[in-house]
């Protein structure tokens, strides 16, 4: 787990926005699960979005990008899930894995 700033959290959105509104992928056919979810409690939103085995990779890259230069931590969180999941790709097939993305008032 790592943390993100209100300023990353807003740049991770736009920068995967591109990545998420071209896929039109079910659940079933999904390689990662992506749920956003902003604020807290009873008044938090959440959205989830699917994405396919091919955008995997780019869809790791741009949030890696989106984080700031001193958030090493997520940096290499992001990174080592962005290798795990394309070996695993490659290794397995598809299967279906979640990334949780949350933002909302510290």
């Amino acid at each position: 787990m790592f943390l993100v700033t209100p300023i990353e959290f807003q740049r991770m959105l736009p920068g995967v926005k591109h990545i998420v509104d071209t896929q039109q992928v079910s659940r079933r056919n999904a390689w990662l699960s992506f749920e956003v979810i902003r604020g807290l409690g009873a008044r938090a939103r959440r959205a989830e979005f699917f994405i396919e085995d091919q955008a995997v990779p780019l869809f790791y890259e741009t949030l890696t990008e989106s984080l700031d230069p001193s958030n090493q931590a997520g940096s290499k969180i992001l990174t080592a899930r962005r290798v795990h999941f394309t070996a695993q790709l490659d290794a397995m097939g598809k299967g279906t894995h979640c990334l949780h993305l949350a933002g909302g008032r510290p």
